[in-house]
């Protein structure tokens, strides 16, 4: 605790209940400015640190400098990856919060943030010591962040071996209008206690509605993550498979991954192994294919998916786009067609016929299409777009101008 005495002095000590020092505050905020825009970067870790210092040394009461620099402190450790954490990194933290929270006890992301230090150095009893006490002053607002120490509570509890107390809790949690995030972490802790207890079958339910949480906030890594813990208890189970195909894709198209879309079609293609007849599966094996560039074999999967049900737009769009891309214009237009007669409000299979058309020369027709495009979507950026270049090659100059500076926002 060396550190802290070095810069707490009697001489320093303002009169009490006076404000924090306003220079102290600005450190501070430039400091959170910074770690938001860049925490994982090393450089502007330690600018935060320095700000946080002067920001200390000139009203050493300021509670938030003091829990910024605990958090920036836990990352630059690895608290929040999987890297062993420095031990002196931890005291130096720990210091920091304690200091925070003796300033301010009403501060509840630093109980939260506390807990979580003391968590992760295996100190589990008195980690469970600050969540409930953040939960003693967090609540119910912010609702994030009552949530999170619900939940950092029940991985407490779990640590401890408490599995009864820690369901419980996730039960009536379950029970309110959790946030989206916040619910899949709900869902895959209550399946991890179920799985630990040999309740497979309702650990793999739990586990399935974590999945489709996480795919709803496009949270792919987390959906992977516990679509692999359904995989352990059952290697073979399709919808599992779909959904990590699925999710892994998604993260593909996030980081332009061809690798990616590789590790994905295995899973796509177990799950039609599996169930032949379910046309998301043979959809998403389609996709995958699309997006690979592998375009007979995504023609052979759209016919398979049309084949299961000739009613579903997205395999006659999906079948459209690859045949354009394959110069075949006129098999292009024909499916298209198709997927625009069933669903007249989905603005794609317009965009790819008014492109289709724009390519021939067809204008007229061409922006006809557009038209529609922007009549199923108003906010299709494509549509606007494809309408401006049309138009501009129709020489009317003018509305194309005027389309674009829409797009510019001016």
């Amino acid at each position: 605790m060396g550190f802290l005495r070095d810069i707490f002095s009697p001489k320093q000590e303002p009169p009490r209940g006076a404000a924090i020092n306003k220079d102290s505050r600005h450190h501070s905020a430039i400091a959170l400015d910074l770690f938001m825009k860049g925490m994982f970067n090393e450089d502007i870790q330690n600018e935060c640190l320095g700000h946080l210092d002067k920001a200390i040394e000139l009203d050493f009461r300021n509670a938030e400098a003091w829990k910024i620099k605990g958090t920036i402190l836990s990352v630059k450790s690895g608290l929040f990856s999987n890297k062993p954490v420095e031990e002196k990194f931890q005291h130096q933290t720990l210091a920091c919060y304690e200091k925070a929270l003796e300033l301010d006890p009403e501060m509840g992301d630093g109980w939260q943030n506390k807990g979580e230090l003391l968590k992760s150095m295996g100190r589990f009893e008195e980690a469970l010591r600050c969540f409930d006490h953040g939960l003693s002053v967090s609540s119910p607002n912010p609702i994030h962040l009552h949530e999170q120490l619900i939940l950092s509570k029940v991985d407490a509890l779990e640590k401890l071996n408490e599995d009864e107390k820690a369901l419980s809790i996730l039960d009536q949690l379950l029970k309110t209008d959790i946030s989206v995030m916040n619910k899949g972490t709900a869902f895959s802790d209550k399946g991890k206690i179920l799985k630990k207890r040999g309740e497979q079958e309702e650990a793999v339910r739990s586990y399935r509605s974590a999945v489709s949480a996480y795919i709803n906030r496009k949270a792919y890594s987390q959906a992977i993550r516990v679509s692999n813990e359904i995989l352990e208890i059952n290697p073979d189970d399709a919808e599992a498979l779909f959904a990590k195909g699925y999710s892994i894709m998604g993260s593909a198209g996030e980081e332009h991954s061809v690798q990616l879309l590789e590790e994905a079609l295995p899973c796509f293609h177990r799950a039609v192994e599996l169930r032949p007849a379910e046309f998301n599966y043979v959809f998403g094996e389609a996709e995958c294919l699309k997006r690979m560039g592998r375009w007979y074999d995504a023609i052979e999967a759209c016919d398979r998916a049309i084949a299961l049900d000739p009613k579903q737009e997205p395999a006659w769009s999906l079948k459209g786009f690859v045949l354009s891309r394959l110069m075949r214009g006129d098999e292009a237009l024909e499916c298209l067609k198709i997927a625009s007669s069933l669903n007249p409000g989905s603005s794609w299979a317009w965009i790819q016929m008014g492109e289709i058309y724009g390519t021939r020369g067809d204008l007229n027709e061409a922006l006809d299409m557009f038209n529609m495009a922007i009549k199923a979507n108003q906010s299709s950026q494509l549509a606007w777009m494809g309408k401006s270049g049309v138009l501009q090659r129709l020489g009317r100059t003018e509305e194309a101008e005027k389309i674009k500076m829409m797009l510019r926002g001016n």
